[in-house]
């Protein structure tokens, strides 16, 4: 899918959620290792992409992280922090500002953020299963890999810029 295409999709999915409030799902629990492996990055700023009501960039707030949130629909009440109602790849990324996926819906927006990430030489953080990486990131190749980020064994998976 060329840049335009996913312009319009993206545009067209935030025209249909624009207004609505959705319920509270939390979809990743991350470990002590998830931190771990977030802190050996050089990093000014993570964006969790996708953030739902916000309890990952909470819990980063908490640890001394510099991290924002964003997430394409609105949820009844965020936890701690602030998630911006916009789609991720209008955030600001850059060398020293890091799109951070965590379990993403699958929906094919996640390696077009990938892929814009990569144009602005930012880096790029995927957390998930490992047999939903293809899918959601394409054939890109990580620099980076660890196991066992979160309470269902989700990996991270990590692009350097």
């Amino acid at each position: 899918m060329d840049t335009d295409t996913f312009e319009e999709i993206i545009n067209n999915q935030w025209e249909q959620m624009h207004g609505l409030i959705i319920p509270n799902q939390r979809f990743f629990e991350p470990t002590d290792m998830f931190w771990i492996e977030l802190n050996k990055l050089d990093v000014m700023m993570f964006i969790d992409c996708g953030a739902g009501d916000g309890h990952v960039a909470a819990e980063a707030t908490e640890r001394g992280f510099r991290m924002g949130a964003c997430d394409i629909a609105r949820r009844e009440c965020h936890v701690g922090v602030e998630v911006q109602p916009m789609p991720a790849h209008r955030m600001p990324f850059n060398s020293e500002i890091w799109p951070l996926v965590c379990r993403p819906d699958h929906g094919g927006w996640v390696e077009h953020l990938f892929i814009r990430a990569m144009e602005k030489g930012s880096g790029f953080i995927y957390v998930g299963h490992s047999e939903k990486l293809e899918h959601d990131v394409g054939n890109n190749h990580y620099n980076m890999r660890a196991d066992s980020v979160g309470q269902e064994n989700e990996e991270m998976f990590v692009w350097l810029p």
